[in-house]
């Protein structure tokens, strides 16, 4: 072989060899790109609460080609911040209330509850909306309870399909205990503390008396929220609503027939009332979806911490500690059927 053409072959070699750090590098600089870049929607996105990566768009689930529109807000699973639901069911809940086309929205509902505090913040954000005088329905569809009801007690009419188990109405806090276990065991933990009920909910030691009142107090106090969010909502006296709200489930004509539901029916119905209400009978119908870009879903998967088989099973047994709206078979019967 001459030596021009050893040459050109060892040229062509360096060039291959290139690429191999080329594109890693092009790839890296594309995610930089697109997940810090200053599009238009970047600062509406920041004040509206949508997490970096995800866009909201309404897809159309109707023929009707109206400007006016009833949007749909799907709520599905429990009510948490997994996968930030939270965040951007607030931010669907933002950009309904701000678009001067959407005359009416449906909260799609399917889940068995949640935690406090998430609950809560989804509650005030549908409140909110509220004060733009357009109308709220809230379709149940399998299961719509506890904290599922609770962000529902707002809505002006309540349309539930004829085999969707509602209420449960109350408050649950459930904690592991181990002490029993570790007893046995003969392990024991070391535990030095700055008072009594510093410790109170370890599941290494032995329930007390004080501690349980303690909790009980809590759970009590977000009892007595519940019972006023759905007081106020129903417009249901209050004596009432605390004899319905003893935690039980309730069928779709139990529920209507004590007034926590108004109508029985499907979609198509709670879309009817809608146009009733808004008096939009021509609107057409658009879900508001999120749409993770590249770059979301590239840091989603890579960042997002990643929990071993048996923990994910635990979970799914019972709700991680804490107070939540929910009824832990209801989570567990949802999750088996997802």
């Amino acid at each position: 072989m001459d030596e021009s053409k050893r040459e050109e072959l060892t040229d062509s070699g360096y060039s291959w060899n290139f690429l191999w750090y080329a594109l890693p590098a092009a790839f890296i600089l594309l995610v930089g790109y697109q997940s810090c870049r200053k599009n238009k929607n970047y600062n509406s996105n920041l004040e509206a609460g949508i997490p970096p990566g995800v866009n909201l768009y309404s897809q159309p689930i109707s023929s009707a080609t109206a400007k006016e529109k009833i949007a749909v807000i799907s709520i599905q699973g429990e009510i948490s911040p997994k996968n930030n639901m939270v965040e951007i069911t607030i931010a669907k809940l933002k950009s309904a209330a701000t678009d001067p086309d959407i005359k009416a929205v449906i909260l799609k509902i399917e889940s068995p509850g949640g935690d406090v505090n998430s609950t809560n913040l989804i509650w005030n954000e549908i409140n909110k909306l509220k004060t733009s005088k357009k109308p709220v329905i809230a379709f149940f569809n399998y299961i719509a309870a506890s904290g599922a009801y609770y962000i529902s007690a707002p809505a002006d009419k309540i349309v539930s399909t004829p085999e969707t188990w509602t209420g449960s109405i109350g408050v649950i806090f459930q904690s592991l205990n181990l002490y029993g276990l570790t007893e046995k065991l003969g392990v024991k933990m070391m535990t030095i503390k700055s008072a009594a009920n510093k410790d109170m909910l370890s599941p290494y030691r032995q329930p007390e008396p004080e501690g349980e009142k303690i909790m009980q107090a809590l759970v009590n106090e977000s009892y007595d929220a519940f019972v006023g969010v759905v007081s106020q909502g129903r417009k249901m006296n209050e004596v009432k609503v605390r004899k319905l709200a003893d935690g039980r489930i309730y069928s779709a004509r139990q529920a209507k027939e004590n007034g926590l539901v108004d109508e029985i029916g499907y979609f198509e119905d709670a879309v009817k009332l809608a146009k009733q209400l808004s008096k939009s009978e021509e609107a057409s119908v658009v879900e508001i979806q999120e749409r993770i870009s590249f770059s979301g879903l590239f840091f989603n998967q890579f960042l997002t911490k990643n929990d071993s088989p048996p923990l994910k099973s635990m979970e799914k047994l019972l709700p991680k500690s804490g107070l939540y709206y929910i009824d832990p078979a209801l989570l567990i019967m949802y999750q088996s059927n997802h």
